[in-house]
């Protein structure tokens, strides 16, 4: 951040607001005081950092990424943040909100990464976004982050032991005797951590 231009103090503050998600900024307008696409870009990525088990980000950072690559809450996360993202840059293309695609793009990655992880820093007014993103944001803020990171939320393995559980009891409509346990990782998840 000091090499993108914030000062020692502001570069320090939002480095570990950033990465530990709390979101405190040193400025009232958040990240938007700024006004820097740099800025902004690396706050995402850490953003993302931060909303991961911290546990997958170890081994990634000693050696061992495959192991944050094959976990299926991290895919889960990755896929439902990127949706989010992409949706999001699509709605805001269609009104017309920001002049570039890049900048739409930036802009909807940045603030789906912010509530997705509930570290709350902002780059724009999003009430003026309209309904269909408040609805996006606030299913953003329910899912939020991995299990065993410091975002808040309900943390996005709960909701895909959900789908999966609904899943399964679609097939069982299909199939009453089938069997169907929820894996998470290959592994069995008992019925009553499921419920």
């Amino acid at each position: 951040f000091f090499l993108c231009g914030m000062n020692a103090l502001d570069a320090v503050n939002h480095a570990m607001s950033t990465i530990g998600t709390g979101g405190f900024s040193t400025y009232n307008t958040s990240a938007a005081h700024f006004e820097s696409p740099a800025i902004e870009l690396w706050m995402s990525l850490f953003m993302f950092i931060g909303s991961l088990n911290l546990t997958l980000v170890y081994f990634a950072a000693t050696g061992k990424p495959k192991r944050l690559f094959k976990d299926e809450e991290f895919r889960f996360l990755t896929f439902f943040i990127l949706t989010i993202s992409v949706i999001t840059t699509i709605w805001l293309w269609v009104q017309g909100e920001y002049p570039s695609l890049e900048t739409t793009f930036r802009q909807s990655l940045f603030t789906t990464l912010s509530l997705g992880s509930s570290t709350g820093y902002t780059t724009s007014d999003i009430t003026l976004w309209g309904p269909f993103f408040w609805m996006l944001a606030l299913l953003l803020m329910f899912v939020n982050g991995c299990a065993g990171s410091t975002s808040g939320g309900l943390k996005s393995s709960r909701f895909l032991v959900l789908i999966k559980n609904l899943y399964n009891e679609f097939k069982k409509q299909i199939h009453p005797h089938l069997l169907t346990p929820v894996l998470i990782n290959g592994r069995q998840l008992s019925v009553s951590v499921v419920h």
